[in-house]
C-alpha cells in the first residue's frame, strides 16, 4: 500500500515478520522523490500477527491517513492513523469490527473516515469507522450459505466525492443446492452516506456452471 504526496514523496506500508514464528509488525516508510529513505515507523506489538494487506492510504491536508487491520489477542482489529510528514502520529483511532473478524478491503474518504469490507465470518459487509476509530454504521448483505459455510466477501470499496460508498466482491446466490442456484456471483452495491442501499446488482453469467468474483472498481 502506498500513496504519493504533493512533493512526490512516497509513503509506503508493509509487513515485517520473523520467519521462524511468522509474528511481525506493520511498518510505514517515507521515501523522498529521489528514492531515499527519509524515515520508518514500526507499528503494533511484535507479539501479534499484524497484517497490512490490504490496507488504505490517503493524503489529507498534507498529512498521511493510514487504515489497516491486524490480529492481536485473538481478535481482528483495525487502526486508523494520521501521520505527519515527519512521521509523527497525530491521531490514532482503533477498534474491532462489529460484525465479526477480518476485512478483505479498505478505503478512506476525504474526511479520514475508514471503510472495511468483510470476508469469511464477516460475510459480505461494509463497516464504517470515524477517524478516531469509533463505529459509525455497518451494512450486511444476508448470506444464502449454510451456517457452517463462508465464502461471501467484499474485495473492493470506493468512496465517491459525493460520499456514496461502492463495494463489489462475491456473494453466493439463493437456493443453495437447489435447481436455481447460481454459485458465486459478482455482487456490486451502492450505499448512501448513512449505509443505506441505493442500488444492488448481481451478475451470474452462466449460473451454476460458472463462478464470478468482482475485483476492480472505479468511480468517475
Amino acid at each position: 500500500t502506498l500513496v504519493v504526496d504533493e512533493d512526490d514523496s512516497i509513503y509506503l506500508a508493509g509487513w515485517v515478520a520473523t520467519v521462524d514464528s511468522w509474528t511481525g509488525r506493520v511498518v510505514v516508510c517515507k521515501y523522498t522523490v529521489d528514492g531515499d529513505l527519509e524515515w520508518q515507523l514500526p507499528l503494533g506489538n511484535p507479539e501479534y500477527w499484524s497484517r497490512v494487506m490490504p490496507a488504505a492510504m490517503r493524503m489529507i491536508d498534507g498529512n498521511c491517513r493510514f487504515l489497516f487491520g491486524y490480529w492481536g489477542n485473538s481478535v481482528n482489529r483495525y487502526r486508523n492513523l494520521l501521520l505527519s510528514p515527519s512521521g509523527e502520529i497525530l491521531s490514532d483511532g482503533n477498534g474491532q469490527c462489529a460484525l465479526g473478524s477480518g476485512a478483505a478491503s479498505y478505503a478512506l474518504d476525504a474526511e479520514g473516515n475508514g471503510y472495511m469490507g468483510g470476508q469469511g465470518a464477516c460475510r459480505f459487509t461494509v463497516y464504517k469507522c470515524a477517524p478516531n476509530g469509533s463505529f459509525q454504521w455497518a451494512f450486511l448483505e444476508p448470506t444464502n450459505l449454510p451456517t457452517n459455510t463462508s465464502g461471501d466477501e467484499v474485495t473492493r470499496i470506493v468512496v465517491g466525492d459525493d460520499g456514496h460508498v461502492y463495494a463489489t466482491g462475491r456473494h453466493y446466490g439463493p437456493d443453495y443446492g437447489g435447481p436455481t442456484y447460481t454459485n458465486l456471483d459478482v455482487l456490486t452495491i451502492k450505499l448512501d452516506g448513512a449505509g443505506n442501499v441505493v442500488w444492488s446488482n448481481r451478475y451470474n453469467n452462466q449460473g451454476l456452471n460458472s463462478g464470478e468474483i468482482g475485483y476492480g472498481l472505479h468511480v468517475t
